[in-house]
C-alpha cells in the first residue's frame, strides 16, 4: 500500500501536523547523559521474573524503533538541539518519520544550520528519498532560500506529488528565478500532474514579477480549465498579476468579476492601481472599500499612506495618519516607515523626522526612508548625517540604503564619503546589486572621476538602462561628449534606451555639434514613440537651436503640444542668439496671445527678461497679481530676474518684500540681480541675511564671489570660498573659475595661480580670467606664454581671449600683439570682430602709431563702432594729438551722442594739451544734454569691513586724520622731488583739494591708518584713475615703502618702490 499522501497545504503549524497521533511523554535526555535510560520495567512484573534475553535483531529492532520515537518526541516538543544530538549520536538511521519530524521543526525555528546538517545526514543516508521525506526536506530547504539543494532532493525524489511541484516552484519564483519556475511550471503538466489551488498563486506571482502578460492570460486559461475560477486566493493572485504587467482593465474585470472579495482582493487591486501610476484612482477604490464596510488591514494603509503622498495631497495625508492611528496602526513600525515615505514624498521633512524621533522601534528601512527624502528633497548633507547616525546605532544598511547614500554624495561632492560607501557595497556583497552600481556611476561621474565610474561599470554582473543612462549623462557632464556618443552606439546593441538615454545622448550631439547623429536619434525616438515623453522634445529644440538649425527646431516647436517654460526659452534664446530678434519678438507676442498659465507667465517673464522688454514684463505682472499667480514662488523669482535685468532693481526689491515664501533661487536671484546693477555691497547684505534663512546653492555663491570681486572684498571672498569648500561644492558649475575671478581681480595673482593649477577640468573661460589677470598685472610676457600653454594643451581659444592683445597694448608688445591678431585668423579660423579690431587700434595708439591706428580703422572690412574710434581717441589723449583726436571724436559723438564716457575723454584731451576754451565749450554741450559724470566713487578692504568713499567727501569719520595724513604726504613728496600733474578736475581748485578730494585718495590714506606697516592697500573705484593720482600713489609706494593696488574701469594697478605695473603707458 502506498504511503498516505503528504500534506498540501504549504506552510501547515507544527501542531496541526501532529494532532493526528498521541505524542509519547518527553524523556529525560540531554547530550551530557551520553546513554540512553535504562528501560523501566512492565506494571505488574517482579524484580526476580527477569525476562529471557531477546533475540540480536529483535534487540536491534527494538533499538531502532526506540531512537526514532524518541527523535520524533524530542521534536514534538521543541527540543531541536536534543533532536540534533540525538540524531548525529546515533549509530543507527532513524527512520523517515522522525526525519520529517525534525525537518518541520528546524523549519519553523528557521533553525537553517541544523537543519543543513540534519538534511546531510539525510542525504548520506538515503539513496532516494520517499515522497513524504521528500516533500519535508523540499520545504524546509525552499524556506532557507537553499534552491540548489532542494533541486538535488527533488531530483533524488522517484515520486512527486503536486506539493512537491508546487514547492519548487514557488521556490525558484522566491530566489528570482522566474523564467525556472514557469519552465518547472510546464514541466509539472508535462509529467501530467494536475494543479491544486496552491498551484496557481506561486504560478502566476511569477508572471507578473517577469512581468509577462502573454504567459500570464495563458495560466489564466489554465485556471479555468482546471476548474479554480471561483478560488478567491487564486483571482486575488490573477489580479496582481495583471496589474503588476501594466493590464490594470484587465485586473479590475478580475475583480469586479469576484464574487465574493477580502481584504486581500481589494488590497491587490488597490496596489495595482498605485503601481501604474493609478494613485487618484487608487484612492477612489480605497474609499469604496470602505464604503462596502470591508476592513483594511496593514497593508491597505500602508500601501494608501504612500500613495497619498506620491499624490501631493497634504490633507489627504494628514487624514489618513489620523485614520491609522484611530485604528491602533500608529506603533507598527511597517506603518510607521509608510508614513515616513508618504511626508518625504510631500517635502515635509519636519513631518518625517518627528515621526522618525518618536519611533521606539527603528529598522533598516525606517533609517534608509529618512537617508532618501533628506537626499530627494534636496538636503543630502542631512541624509549623510542620518546614515552615520545609523551607523553608530549598529544597525546594517541595505543596498537600498548604500544606494542613496551615494547619491547624496553625488550631490555634495563629497567623493571621500563615496569612496568608503563602494569599499563597504563590496565587503557587504551589495555591489552586485544593480541600484547599487548605478548610484556609485552617478556619485563617480558627478565627483568628476569618471574613470573611476568606467572601471565599475565594466565590472557590472548586469547592466541595465540606468546603468548605460548614467554613464552617457556622466561623459556629458564631464565633457566628454564623443565617449558619450560611443556609449550609446555599443548600447543599442545590447539594451533598448529609454526617455533618460535619449536626452543624455541628444544633449552629447548638441555639445559636439553631431547634427547628423542628433537626426538618426531624433529619427530613433519616433520609432520608439516617445518623442513627446518628458524632457525630450525640449533636448530636440536644444540640439537643433545649438547646431543653427533654426527651421528644424521651429518644425519640432510647432508640432510640441506641451510647450513648457522651457520649451519657449530654448526657441526665445536660439532665436536671439543667431541674431532673429525680430523672429523672437515674433514668437513672444505668439505667446501672449496663448492660453498663458503660470509656466507660461514664467516663460514670457524669461522673455521680457532676454528681451529688455520691460513695458510687456510690467503687463505680465499686472497679469500674474489678477490670476494669482504671484503666490507661487516660480513666477515670483521670474519677475525678480525680469526686473533685475531690465535695470529696475528696486523694483524686483519690492516684489521680494512681499514675497510669501523666498526659496534658494528668489535669494539668488536678488544677489546676482544686485551685482547685474552694480550694487554689489548690496548683493553681500543679502547674501550674508541669507545665511540665516535659506542654505545657498553654487548660483548663490557664484554671485556672492562676483560681488566680492566687484568690491575689492577680499577677506569676505576668502571666507565664501571656505564656506564652499565646507559644503563640497568647489569644483560644481561656475565656481572654481568664479573663485579665479575674485582672486585676479582683487590683485591676488597667486591665490588665483593656486586655484588654477588644482582645477581639473579647466575650460576656456578658466584660461581667459587668468590671462585678464596677468593683463592686469601688466605682465605681457606671462600673459603670451601661458596663451601658449593653452594652445599646446589643446584649448580652443575664442573670441573672448582678444585680451591677449590689450596685455600687448599694456606692455608695447606690438610685433606679438600683430603676430596673435593673425593667428586668430589663420589658425584658429576666427575671424575678427570689433573688440579684437578695437584691441589693435589701441595697442597701436598707446605705443605712438596713431597713423598706423587711423589706417587700420579705415581698412577695417565691418563698420567701425564708437568702440574701436575710442581706443584711438584716447591714444590722442595720452599723446596729445587733437587733430586726430578731434576727428575720431566727431565720429563717436555720431555714433554715441549720450555716451559721458567719451564726452568726458574729449575734456582730457583738451585738457593735456592745454585747450581750455575748448574744455569749457564739451562742458556746455554736456550740460545742455543734461550729460552728468558719475560721482567718483572707492572702496577699500580694512579688516574685513568695506569702506566706502566719494569725491569730496567730508562725511567719514576719520577725514580730518585723513586729511593729516595726505598732507603730511604731499610734504614728504615734495621734499623728495616727487610733484603732482594736474589734471582737468584739478585746475579750477586749491592745492588741498588735488591732494584731499579724490575719492581713491582718501580711500588710500584711511588704509594706511588703520592697516599695519607692510600690509598692502586694495581700492576699488567706479571710474579710471586720473594722471594726478597715479603720480601720487607711486610716489607713496615709495615713500612709506608700502604695497598699493587700485583697480579701476580700465585695469589694475600695481604699485610698488615707486613704480607702476602698467608701465606708465597711458599716463605719459
Amino acid at each position: 500500500m502506498p504511503p498516505p499522501p503528504a500534506r498540501t497545504h504549504p506552510n501547515p503549524p507544527l501542531l496541526h501536523l501532529l494532532a493526528s497521533h498521541r505524542a509519547p511523554q518527553p524523556l529525560p535526555l540531554t547530550p551530557a547523559h551520553g546513554h540512553l535510560p535504562a528501560r523501566k520495567r512492565p506494571r505488574g512484573v517482579g524484580s526476580a521474573a527477569a525476562p529471557p534475553p531477546p533475540r540480536a535483531a529483535a534487540s536491534a529492532e527494538a533499538t531502532y524503533s526506540d531512537r526514532s520515537a524518541a527523535l520524533r518526541a524530542l521534536c514534538s516538543h521543541g527540543q531541536l538541539a536534543q533532536a540534533l544530538w540525538l540524531l548525529e549520536s546515533s549509530p543507527e538511521p532513524p527512520d523517515e518519520g522522525a526525519y520529517v519530524a525534525l525537518f518541520r521543526l528546524c523549519e519553523w525555528r528557521r533553525a537553517v544550520d541544523a537543519g543543513m546538517r540534519a538534511c546531510a545526514r539525510a542525504d548520506a543516508e538515503h539513496p532516494s528519498f520517499g515522497l513524504r521525506l521528500g516533500n519535508a526536506m523540499l520545504s524546509m530547504l525552499v524556506r532557507f532560500g537553499e534552491i540548489w539543494h532542494a533541486w538535488r532532493v527533488f531530483a533524488k525524489m522517484p515520486e512527486r506529488d503536486v506539493f512537491s511541484w508546487n514547492v519548487m516552484v514557488g521556490g525558484y519564483g522566491k530566489v528570482g528565478f522566474l523564467e525556472e519556475a514557469l519552465d518547472l511550471y510546464y514541466r509539472m503538466l508535462w509529467a501530467g500532474m494536475r494543479p491544486d489551488v496552491y498551484t496557481f498563486p506561486c504560478v502566476l506571482r511569477t508572471c507578473g514579477g517577469i512581468p509577462d502578460w502573454r504567459m500570464g492570460r495563458e495560466v489564466h486559461a489554465h485556471v479555468l480549465r482546471f476548474g479554480f475560477g471561483d478560488e478567491v486566493d487564486v483571482l486575488n493572485a490573477l489580479v496582481t498579476m495583471y496589474a503588476k504587467c501594466g493590464d490594470i482593465v484587465a485586473a479590475r474585470k478580475v475583480f469586479d468579476g469576484m464574487a465574493m472579495t477580502d481584504c486581500i482582493s481589494w488590497n491587490a487591486m488597490i496596489a495595482g492601481h498605485f503601481e501604474n501610476h493609478e494613485c487618484e484612482a487608487g484612492l477612489e477604490l480605497f474609499l469604496t472599500m470602505l464604503e462596502n464596510e470591508v476592513q483594511p488591514n496593514l497593508m491597505t494603509i500602508t500601501s494608501v499612506t504612500v500613495a497619498s503622498g506620491m499624490l501631493s495631497e497634504v490633507g489627504f495625508a494628514k487624514e489618513m495618519h489620523g485614520f491609522a492611528v484611530k485604528r491602533g496602526f500608529a506603533i507598527d513600525v511597517a506603518f510607521c516607515n509608510s508614513l515616513i515615505q508618504m511626508y518625504t514624498s510631500l517635502g515635509r521633512m519636519g513631518d518625517a523626522g518627528k515621526i522618525f524621533s518618536r519611533m521606539e522601534t527603528k529598522d533598516a528601512m525606517s533609517w534608509t526612508a529618512m537617508i532618501s527624502g533628506y537626499e530627494k528633497n534636496g538636503f543630502p548633507d542631512k541624509a549623510l548625517e542620518v546614515y552615520a547616525l545609523m551607523e553608530l546605532h549598529n544597525v546594517n544598511p541595505d543596498d537600498v540604503t548604500i544606494a542613496s547614500a551615494l547619491a547624496a554624495c553625488a550631490c555634495l561632492g563629497r567623493l571621500d564619503v563615496g569612496i568608503k560607501l563602494h569599499e563597504l557595497a563590496q565587503n557587504k556583497g551589495f555591489i552586485r546589486y544593480v541600484v547599487v552600481a548605478n548610484a556609485l556611476l552617478e556619485m563617480y561621474a558627478k565627483s568628476k572621476h569618471i574613470d573611476k565610474a568606467i572601471e565599475v561599470f565594466k565590472f557590472m554582473a548586469e547592466k541595465d538602462v540606468v546603468s548605460w543612462s548614467s554613464m552617457i549623462a556622466g561623459f556629458c557632464f564631464n565633457h566628454r561628449s564623443f565617449d558619450a556618443l560611443y556609449y550609446f552606439r555599443y548600447m543599442l546593441g545590447h539594451v533598448k534606451p529609454n526617455s533618460v538615454t535619449f536626452i543624455a545622448a541628444l544633449s552629447a550631439c548638441a555639445a559636439t555639434g553631431a547634427l547628423r547623429s542628433g537626426k538618426e536619434i531624433h529619427a530613433y525616438v519616433l520609432r520608439c514613440g516617445i518623442g513627446s515623453e518628458g524632457y525630450v522634445p525640449n533636448a530636440l529644440l536644444d540640439l537643433y537651436v545649438k547646431c543653427g538649425q533654426t527651421s528644424y527646431a521651429w518644425a519640432q516647436f510647432s508640432v510640441h503640444s506641451e510647450k513648457d517654460v522651457v520649451s519657449w526659452n530654448i526657441m526665445l534664446s536660439g532665436f536671439v542668439a543667431h541674431g532673429l530678434g525680430d523672429i523672437a519678438l515674433s514668437l513672444f507676442n505668439q505667446m501672449m496671445y496663448t492660453s498663458l498659465g503660470r509656466m507660461g507667465a514664467c516663460s514670457a517673464l524669461a522673455a521680457c527678461a532676454c528681451l529688455g522688454r520691460l513695458d510687456v514684463g510690467i503687463k505680465l505682472h499686472e497679469l500674474a497679481q489678477n490670476k494669482g499667480f504671484i503666490r507661487y514662488v516660480v513666477v515670483a523669482n521670474a519677475l525678480l530676474e525680469m526686473y533685475a535685468k531690465s535695470k529696475h532693481i528696486d523694483k524686483a526689491i519690492e516684489v521680494f518684500k512681499f514675497m510669501a515664501e523666498k526659496d534658494v533661487v528668489s535669494w539668488s536671484s536678488m544677489i546676482a540681480g544686485f551685482c547685474f546693477n552694480h550694487r554689489s555691497f548690496d548683493a553681500l547684505y543679502y547674501f550674508r541675511y541669507m545665511l540665516g534663512h535659506v542654505k545657498p546653492n553654487s548660483v548663490t555663491f557664484i554671485a556672492a564671489l562676483s560681488a566680492c570681486a566687484a568690491t575689492g572684498a577680499l577677506r569676505s571672498g576668502k571666507e565664501i570660498h571656505a564656506y564652499v569648500l565646507r559644503c563640497g561644492i568647489g569644483s560644481e558649475g561656475y565656481v572654481p573659475n568664479a573663485l579665479l575671478d575674485l582672486y585676479v581681480k582683487c590683485g591676488q595673482t597667486s591665490y588665483a595661480w593656486a586655484q588654477f593649477s588644482v582645477h581639473s577640468e579647466k575650460d576656456v573661460v578658466s584660461w581667459n580670467i587668468m590671462l585678464s589677470g596677468f593683463v592686469a598685472h601688466g605682465l605681457g610676457d606671462i600673459a603670451l606664454s601661458l596663451f601658449n600653454q593653452m594652445v599646446e594643451m589643446g584649448e580652443h581659444p575664442d573670441e573672448v581671449t582678444f585680451v591677449l592683445m590689450c596685455a600687448c597694448s599694456r606692455a608695447g608688445m606690438v610685433i606679438q600683439g600683430w603676430e596673435l591678431f593673425h593667428r586668430r585668423t589663420e589658425k584658429f579660423s576666427i575671424v575678427p570682430n570689433l573688440k579684437h579690431y578695437a584691441c589693435m587700434v589701441d595697442l597701436l595708439s598707446r605705443v605712438g602709431k596713431l597713423t598706423e591706428a587711423y589706417n587700420l580703422i579705415n581698412r577695417m572690412p565691418i563698420k567701425p563702432d564708437a568702440a574701436v574710434w575710442g581706443a584711438l581717441l584716447n591714444g590722442c589723449r595720452i599723446h596729445r594729438h587733437v587733430e586726430l583726436g578731434e576727428l575720431a571724436a566727431k565720429v563717436i559723438l555720431e555714433l554715441e551722442p549720450n555716451d559721458v564716457a567719451y564726452h568726458v575723454l574729449l575734456c582730457d584731451l583738451y585738457t593735456d594739451a592745454g585747450k581750455w576754451a575748448q574744455v569749457a565749450r564739451v562742458r556746455k554741450t554736456m550740460r545742455e544734454k543734461g550729460l552728468e559724470q558719475d560721482n567718483g566713487c572707492s572702496w577699500v578692504e580694512v579688516k574685513g569691513v568695506t569702506h566706502a568713499f566719494l569725491t569730496d567727501d567730508e562725511s567719514h569719520p576719520q577725514i580730518k586724520e585723513i586729511n593729516v595724513v595726505l598732507h603730511g604726504i604731499y610734504e614728504r613728496m615734495k621734499a623728495c622731488g616727487f610733484a603732482p600733474v594736474e589734471s582737468l578736475e584739478d585746475k579750477e581748485v586749491s592745492e588741498d583739494d588735488i591732494l584731499c578730494g579724490h575719492s581713491e585718495r582718501l580711500a588710500v590714506a584711511f588704509g594706511l591708518i588703520n592697516t599695519t606697516p607692510g600690509t598692502t592697500i586694495s581700492v576699488t573705484k567706479n571710474r579710471y584713475t586720473c594722471q594726478s593720482c597715479h603720480v601720487i600713489f607711486k610716489a607713496i609706494s615709495e615713500i612709506v615703502r608700502r604695497e598699493i593696488t587700485v583697480r579701476d574701469t580700465k585695469q589694475l594697478h600695481c604699485f610698488k618702490d615707486g613704480d607702476c605695473s602698467c608701465g606708465d603707458i597711458g599716463y605719459g
